[in-house]
């Protein structure tokens, strides 16, 4: 008994480690993306003129990195986790066709190399 409530304790720790890398790795994924647009940004605004077709695209990209370092920063894992438990829950035949198609999908494409 007292060898599963170390086991507990442990895999409950090892969850909380986990759980803080996550936001470590969330934190630096959008730091990096925010860097990146900011770079893009400032390349593209230095030679801006409102014809230029490529500063547009620069300043497009580099809105989109910083939606996108907004959605790693807040993306709640654990929320996707619950969402897609109950999803499988609700439609048990539609997730094994979904994962079945999926295998299919995988199998052609290692088979193909």
């Amino acid at each position: 008994m007292e060898n599963n409530q170390a086991i507990d304790r442990w895999e409950g720790g090892e969850r909380q480690a986990g759980r803080a890398e996550g936001f470590d790795v969330k934190k630096t994924i959008a730091d990096k993306l925010r860097s990146a647009a900011g770079k893009i940004r400032t390349k593209s605004s230095r030679s801006y003129d409102p014809n230029d077709t490529t500063s547009q695209y620069g300043q497009q990209a580099a809105d989109l990195l910083e939606k996108g370092a907004d959605y790693v920063g807040n993306f709640d894992s654990e929320k996707l986790k619950s969402d897609v438990q109950e999803s499988v829950r609700k439609n048990p035949g539609r997730t094994l066709l979904i994962a079945g198609a999926v295998g299919l999908v995988l199998g052609t494409l290692i088979r193909r190399r």
